[in-house]
């Protein structure tokens, strides 16, 4: 079957289109060969100056593949742009669970940039118009955005992790609140422990509740 796939990417590419259409196309290779096929693939269309659409539910061989993304839901493109403003710019809460992991944490606008949540408050940029004092929010909280910090007062338990080579995946629970954070995997973290953590203000995603 992988043959057979390779072969058909082949016999597209020879004429050189002008524009092609991909349909999960390396959907039935394994990873290694996946990963190198659509670099391979990436650079075939760039030497041919050749336009490509990518049908996709691989979150990451879009993002490795595409210059431009678009999500789609319920039919319609809900947001198009560069995997970097995809993750870190989403315009809905769709966008922001859709792509990437993340988690939500409710609060109430302080201001435009300041949120009271559980864990005190935060600061955050709005995604979908300027907040107002007393508005109900929910914060975006990616992995990265949760460090280890030896100075917090804020403890949380280890719940779950998932190796993923060079980095680990925690899930943590604090005061209600579950969370992720991605570590290194060298670090010999068990769950039911408990570390101390912070949020990294500035790259907290705020979505109105009512939108």
């Amino acid at each position: 079957g992988g043959q057979q796939q390779r072969v058909a990417l082949a016999r597209a590419l020879a004429p050189e289109p002008e524009l092609i259409l991909f349909d999960e196309p390396f959907s039935n290779l394994d990873a290694d060969l996946r990963t190198r096929l659509g670099g391979e693939v990436r650079q075939i269309l760039k030497d041919l100056n050749t336009s490509a659409i990518l049908v996709t539910h691989d979150q990451s061989e879009a993002f490795a593949m595409a210059d431009k993304i678009g999500v789609i839901q319920q039919g319609k493109v809900i947001q198009t742009g560069s995997a970097n403003q995809l993750y870190h710019q989403p315009k809905s809460k769709f966008v922001a669970q859709f792509i990437g992991k993340g988690s939500f944490i409710s609060g109430k606008a302080v201001n435009e940039s300041t949120i009271e949540t559980s864990l005190g408050q935060l600061n955050a940029c709005s995604a979908n118009g300027e907040l107002v004092e007393g508005e109900n929010v929910e914060l975006l909280v990616r992995p990265e955005a949760v460090t280890i910090d030896t100075s917090s007062s804020t403890q949380a338990t280890i719940t779950g992790s998932a190796f993923a080579g060079g980095t680990t995946y925690f899930s943590l629970s604090v005061h209600e609140i579950e969370l992720e954070i991605s570590l290194g995997s060298q670090l010999d973290l068990q769950v039911g422990q408990t570390i101390p953590i912070s949020l990294a203000n500035g790259q907290l995603i705020a979505f109105k509740t009512s939108v």
